[in-house]
């Protein structure tokens, strides 16, 4: 099966779901996680389309965030302020 229509069923599955509720359920349960309340810096994605959004995250002042960027192949952080 081919990337895109992997993408495409995917996407249609997601178009389905209620990503603003699971993305806040998700939320909750990251913040819980050890690894979230310890770190220093977390890389999230800017979501499109269906996808989670994690974004709220931001708002977590004792947290420093960097959203992925793609130069030539090669992933890039940018940090967010």
């Amino acid at each position: 099966m081919k990337k895109t229509t992997v993408r495409n069923i995917a996407k249609h599955i997601r178009s389905a779901l209620d990503t603003h509720k699971l993305s806040r359920q998700l939320v909750k349960r990251i913040r819980e996680t050890k690894e979230y309340k310890t770190a220093k810096t977390v890389m999230i994605f800017y979501p499109k389309d269906f996808e989670m959004d994690f974004t709220e995250l931001i708002n977590d002042i004792d947290k420093n965030f960097c959203l992925p960027k793609m130069i030539k192949n090669e992933l890039i952080p940018c940090c967010w302020t």
